[in-house]
């Protein structure tokens, strides 16, 4: 029955020595259970892995604790694939643990898929990072998850402080962009809002804040992007157009 399971199955004794195997596991490694016993001999643990995988058979025997570090295995070619072990005891009435079950998942393909994922989001940071402007992108669900090194500098904030980005905006801005802001996450319509921002220096310029949402195949929100385009010498212009049309009427 067990060698019907589509996945690594094995047991161990309560001192966590090698006690069964089924048949997933006589394919993968190539090696009878005889040799596997004596598994460091053997050569299936990554060397690089091999330190943590001992620290956590220790913790395990000691403090009872499940087996569960990541670590690469040698297949009978060679190759090393990534593996997540799930060992769990078995006891007794008295609460003695009389042996561990565990199992084996192959995790290789989910490690790769996770490492191209954060490669490409590295090289769209770093593109974000070379554009000559105002970038940040927000969650599905509003909070802030990158801002660029352009904001960085304008604000002079460290990354980890735009968890609440409102003392950002001018004191006689932020209710109306606040309200704007909830108002683009419920229905998910383009946000756009001009108001001021503190900048490192302490004083306040105009922005214009435009904000629209990636959607997936399926229509679902994944982020938004936003860009931040500086008004403040627009803004000027303006008012010292209205005034010098006033000062000419008078």
């Amino acid at each position: 029955m067990i060698d019907s399971i589509p996945t690594l199955v094995y047991t161990m004794t309560p001192a966590c020595e090698l006690e069964f195997v089924n048949r997933q596991v006589i394919e993968y490694f190539g090696q009878t259970i005889d040799a596997l016993k004596d598994w460091e001999k053997a050569c299936v643990v990554h060397p690089d892995d091999l330190p943590a995988v001992k620290e956590s058979l220790r913790r395990t025997i000691e403090f009872e604790e499940p087996h569960e570090v990541q670590q690469r295995l040698r297949r009978r070619d060679g190759e090393y694939r990534w593996f997540q072990p799930r060992a769990l005891p078995l006891r007794d009435a008295g609460g003695r643990i009389t042996r561990w079950f565990a199992v084996l998942n192959d995790i290789e393909d989910l490690r790769r898929a996770k490492e191209a994922t954060l490669a490409r989001e590295a090289d769209f940071r770093q593109i974000v990072n070379t554009l000559p402007g105002l970038i940040a992108t927000m969650k599905a669900t509003g909070e802030v998850e990158f801002v660029n090194n352009r904001i960085l500098e304008y604000t002079g904030w460290p990354p980890e402080r735009f968890s609440d980005w409102r003392p950002l905006v001018h004191p006689d801005d932020v209710d109306a962009v606040v309200e704007k802001w909830v108002r683009s996450l419920e229905t998910g319509a383009p946000y756009d809002s001009t108001h001021r921002l503190l900048g490192a220096d302490g004083a306040y310029r105009w922005f214009q804040n435009r904000g629209v949402a990636l959607l997936d195949a399926a229509g679902r929100r994944l982020r938004w992007f936003f860009l931040l385009s500086d008004l403040e010498d627009h803004v000027r212009a303006q008012e010292d157009l209205r005034e010098s049309q006033v000062s000419s009427i008078l």
